[in-house]
């Protein structure tokens, strides 16, 4: 929410600007630029000091705006891009989590604090959720929802697979969990990938469901429903 000084308001030409560029996909990279324009307005455009990433939303915004474009990484990207729920449990879709579970042991592997005190994740029996984006060209790009055994460990992820070779390389920067895990990871609550193990000595365990390809990762009374102690 943004509310412009009574000052500015007379401004029309900026009010115009302000009010095309709420119809436009930001980022917090924008609200920071956004904070060094006020504070400095006359800064020179080349001005290197401080570094922006973004582009102050008081002035017309540079297009087109995509999600690569502004840094937004895929998995937090809110375009709405088309794509189908493969069935239940598709061949590639449990390949694709193998695949991503044994990256999260790569990541516990290589911290000499948790890799022994946190398990080696496979991928449960729970079905694996895929949907598959419709994109042209010779990848395929992949959500999957998957859980992780020991513990149901919740996630999802976004992965692409060459057509050509079935090779799989990882887009997200790190897989977010749907599911609370405070209990089973309380041997590592430092630890930047805390939601990724699973204690050797858990003090309770429970039980998850995936939820339905239709529910939205980004509801945020879902999310909270999850994390629910």
């Amino acid at each position: 929410m943004m509310s412009l000084p009574a000052s500015l308001r007379n401004n029309h030409e900026l009010q115009s600007v302000v009010r095309h560029n709420s119809r436009q996909l930001v980022s917090h990279y924008d609200l920071y630029a956004t904070f060094a324009d006020i504070a400095a307005p006359n800064r020179p455009p080349n001005s290197k000091a401080p570094l922006l990433h973004g582009s102050s939303i008081l002035k017309p915004l540079p297009q087109p705006r995509s999600c690569d474009r502004l840094r937004i990484p895929f998995e937090y990207c809110i375009c709405d891009y088309p794509k189908t729920t493969l069935p239940e449990d598709d061949a590639s879709g449990r390949e694709a989590a193998a695949f991503m579970v044994e990256s999260m042991n790569k990541i516990i592997q290589e911290s000499k604090t948790y890799r022994n005190v946190c398990e080696h994740l496979t991928v449960s029996t729970t079905p694996v959720i895929t949907e598959s984006f419709d994109v042209h060209g010779n990848l395929s790009i992949y959500k999957v929802t998957f859980a992780t055994s020991p513990g149901e460990g919740l996630f999802y992820g976004h992965i692409t697979q060459d057509r050509n070779t079935g090779e799989f390389s990882i887009l997200s920067r790190r897989f977010p969990r749907l599911n609370a895990y405070a209990k089973s990871a309380y041997c590592a609550e430092e630890f930047e990938y805390a939601a990724y193990c699973h204690c050797n000595e858990v003090k309770s365990t429970t039980t998850t469901t995936l939820p339905s390809p239709t529910s939205s990762t980004n509801d945020g009374g879902f999310i909270k429903k999850l994390l629910r102690f």
